[in-house]
This record gives structure tokens, C-alpha cells and sequence, in this order.
């Protein structure tokens, strides 16, 4: 059965499930979509005509836009289930709660984000499970789109449980204690000792002990402490701890750094960023794409808050989805949005 949820802002879809958030979705009669295609949706799944599969809880979801909203579907261990509403759970998701219009209010206030938000309109940010979150990110660390999303669907077999929609058939996610007690690095050799290690040991953290992950205490401490706390697990770092906290743990102004995004704000003003150790400034390192440390990525991050505010993170995602389109040319040097690749 064909459910229709309705959306009465700006909305893209395909956007937002492609363009590098989560791992998970799969366009449905397209699963053999080229690493180098995903985040390219042929017309069809931006118009309305291809679904989406993904695992969200116990449920496989099938979703399409459509005009005014989208239409979904739900099935279970049993198959497509007609008795089951997701509405409010996809209207979590997709962060439908969110005021955008206060969101792109405040962060269009810089004209680089402002350039941003009107080349892509609808994007928005997920609202992901904090575990399946963190993860996830810790499978992306060196690692392709393509490996990611093969660890992700490796870990999340390790459940042995189904949910099917006609002949699309996945499995949900594992609890902790489900990786934590797991030879992971012997069910995925691909994944790398070290990063199996890691995912063990934070699944243990977590069945242990649940808190730092717990959504239900979202807001109670701000975003940089949240940050450094999630930094404590091993593998993590400030870029993973920044992007769970913003997509799982609902800090909006958590501010990842990767080298797509410091392209970006190398076109934003610097003038105020802080200086930082070394022979050079922080911002030539930004200007001249250099890598920067956890300290500085830190850094970033606090310029980040006060210059874009309490939304910073969607700022963070229209510049990334900004930048990162360019990649090819900015290898070549002749990208006017990414500059020259220099490190």
C-alpha cells in the first residue's frame, strides 16, 4: 500500500539521500549504481518516478518524491505492511520539523552560503539512529563511497534479520551487543583491522554504557562538548564526532571539516579566524587546501559557529554540496568554485 506524506517547504529527495550523509539508501532498480553515479540521479528518482529502499528501525521503506510530498511504503520480517504509518517517523527523519525558513535565514546571511542554498534548494539535513550513525562514519575513514556503503550493509548483516518489500530484501541494523561480541574483522577482511577494532570496541563502549549517544538528552550541553566527548571513542576524531553529532544527536551547529568543505569556506571572509600555531596562519592553510589538524579542524569549527550560528551545520552541508561536485576539475586546477588541488 502507497502512503502519501505530504511536505509543504522546500524538499529534494534525491538530494538529500545522495548526496554523502548516510550509506544506507539504495535506489530501487538501480542497486548497481557506479561509485562515481551515486549522488548523479538519473531524472526519474528526481522527479518522482524512481523509489528509494532504506532501513530505517525495523522497517524497510521504499520513498519517491512527488510533487507536494512524497509517497512511501513500509514492510517488516513479513513483507509490505499496509496496517503500518510512518508519517510521523520519515517526518523525523527528514527533519521536517525543522524551520527552514529560519534555517536559511540565518545562514544565507553569507553570500557563499547564499550562492549555496539557491543552487540547491531542498536539501536537507537526516535526522539518522546515533549508533548506526557513528558506525557508519567510522567504516567511511579512508574509504570510498562505494567500500562504505559495503561495510555498512556488511555490519548490518551480522543482525540476521530481514525485512523485505516484494523482492527487495535487507537487514536491519545490529544492535551494540550484536557488534561488540562479533569477529568483525574476519566477516569483512575489506574493512581493515584497524577499523573493525575500532567498531568492536565502541559497540562495547555503547552496550556498556548508552548515554553519550542518547538523543534524549540532545540540547542539554553545547555542541562542542557533545563533539569532544563522541572524540573520545577510538578511530573517531573531530570530523566523524562532528557529523554524529549534527546528523544523529540533533546539534545543528556542529560543523564538520573535510577538504570539500575548507575549499568552501576558503571563499567565505577569514579575516576573523583565528591565527593558530605553525608558520602559517590558519587561514592560508584553509586558502592553500593544506590538511589541517584536530586542533585546527577544532578551530574551524568554533569561527564556524560564530560566523553562520546556531545553524551552522546546514551551512556546513550546502557548502559541501557546493564544493564537492567540482572534485574532478579542482584535481585539474582550473575549478573556479574549488581552486587549484595544492597540498
Amino acid at each position: 500500500m502507497t502512503m502519501r506524506l505530504v511536505v509543504d517547504q522546500p524538499f529534494d529527495l534525491a538530494l538529500s539521500l545522495e548526496m554523502g550523509q548516510t550509506f544506507r539508501w539504495r535506489r530501487v532498480g538501480d542497486e548497481d549504481v557506479r561509485d562515481r553515479d551515486w549522488g548523479h540521479p538519473p531524472e526519474r528518482w528526481r522527479t518522482g518516478g524512481g523509489w528509494y529502499s532504506g532501513v530505517l528501525g525495523e522497517f524497510l521503506v521504499h520513498v519517491r518524491q512527488m510533487p507536494g510530498g512524497m509517497e512511501y511504503r513500509v514492510g517488516d520480517e513479513a513483507g509490505e505492511r499496509e496496517d503500518i504509518d510512518l508519517e510521523q517517523g520519515l517526518r523525523d527523519y527528514f527533519r521536517l520539523d525543522d524551520d527552514i525558513t529560519a534555517v536559511y535565514s540565518e545562514i544565507t546571511r553569507d553570500p557563499v552560503v547564499k550562492r549555496a542554498v539557491e543552487q540547491y534548494p531542498g536539501l536537507r539535513l537526516l535526522r539518522q539512529d546515533p549508533w548506526e550513525c557513528l558506525a557508519s562514519y567510522v567504516c567511511s575513514r579512508v574509504q570510498s563511497i562505494r567500500g562504505t556503503r559495503g561495510d555498512v550493509e556488511t555490519i548490518a548483516r551480522l543482525s540476521r534479520r530481514t525485512v523485505r518489500i516484494g523482492d527487495d530484501v535487507r537487514h536491519v541494523f545490529p544492535a551494540p551487543m550484536f557488534v561488540a561480541h562479533s569477529d568483525l574483522a574476519a566477516a569483512d577482511p575489506g574493512l581493515g583491522l584497524s577499523r573493525a577494532r575500532d567498531i568492536v570496541t565502541i559497540a562495547g563502549s555503547v552496550e556498556r554504557d548508552a548515554l553519550p549517544l542518547d538523543r534524549a538528552g540532545a540540547g542539554a550541553e553545547p555542541s562542542a562538548d557533545v563533539v569532544r566527548r563522541l572524540d573520545g571513542y577510538p578511530g573517531v576524531g573531530p570530523k566523524i564526532a562532528s557529523c554524529v553529532a549534527l546528523m544523529a544527536l540533533d546539534s545543528l551547529d556542529a560543523f564538520p571539516v573535510d577538504r570539500w568543505v575548507q575549499r568552501a569556506i576558503a571563499k567565505c571572509d577569514l579575516s576573523e579566524m583565528p591565527h593558530g600555531r605553525g608558520r602559517r596562519s590558519l587561514a592560508e592553510k584553509i586558502e592553500c587546501s593544506l590538511a589541517l589538524t584536530d586542533a585546527q579542524q577544532y578551530q574551524v569549527a568554533a569561527w564556524a559557529r560564530a560566523r553562520f550560528g546556531a545553524y551552522a551545520g546546514y551551512a556546513g552541508q550546502y557548502l559541501f554540496h557546493w564544493a564537492e561536485p567540482h572534485k574532478e576539475r579542482a584535481v585539474r586546477g582550473d575549478c573556479p568554485v574549488c581552486g587549484p588541488d595544492r597540498r
